[in-house]
């Protein structure tokens, strides 16, 4: 299946003003557009390790299928075209080795935010690389001016997703109850930690 990109005025990206860039390039990483040919490749790296995906808002489900869903609705909203995500994705490869390590996303939730976050292969935790691909993100997100607040949420035994959201310069707002199902952990809603950016703090 091939994905034609549209010359259409995006409407479904705001407070975006504009699609983001197909790659990004930081010290160490290269940020590339996830394609739906990437499905393997992310259920291997990540979408099928249960300890990976734990404080995910997806199902570790074991079913390749589930992965390329994801990846598919993922590359038809990059390209402009009808998907169920509204959510821009990056595979993340470190430059020196071309190799791939993981994901990371945004996407807005409302005419004034955006919001996202980030997964590792196991392998790559506590190397900085996290902390890297998403603050390079957020530092694109400030440089489009309808965008008022990003916001990224962690489970608080989550502790270190916490730190990449601070190094990125985003603010620890505090605890929401019962926010945010996250399925490898329960079928019920959990409290989450909320961290920001705002364009107009004090």
């Amino acid at each position: 299946m091939s994905i034609q990109s549209t010359p259409l005025q995006r409407t479904d990206i705001a407070p975006l003003s504009r699609i983001p860039p197909r790659e990004f390039l930081t010290e160490r990483l290269r940020l590339r557009a996830i394609e739906i040919s990437d499905a393997p490749l992310i259920f291997n790296l990540y979408a099928n390790d249960p300890t990976a995906t734990k404080y995910m808002s997806f199902k570790c489900t074991g079913k390749i299928e589930d992965t390329e869903y994801f990846v598919t609705q993922a590359a038809l909203y990059f390209a402009g075209q009808p998907s169920s995500i509204k959510h821009f994705a990056w595979l993340i490869q470190i430059k020196d080795n071309s190799e791939y390590i993981g994901l990371c996303g945004i996407g807005p939730i409302d005419p004034t935010t955006i919001s996202g976050g980030y997964i590792l292969n196991q392998n790559f935790w506590g190397k900085g690389y996290a902390s890297e691909a998403w603050s390079c993100l957020v530092e694109w997100a400030k440089t489009q001016p309808e965008v008022l607040r990003i916001e990224a949420c962690h489970h608080p035994d989550n502790r270190a997703s916490g730190e990449v959201m601070k190094k990125a310069g985003m603010t620890y707002e505090g605890l929401l109850p019962n926010h945010s199902v996250l399925p490898n952990i329960s079928d019920e809603k959990v409290d989450v930690e909320v961290f920001a950016w705002l364009r107009n703090a004090p």
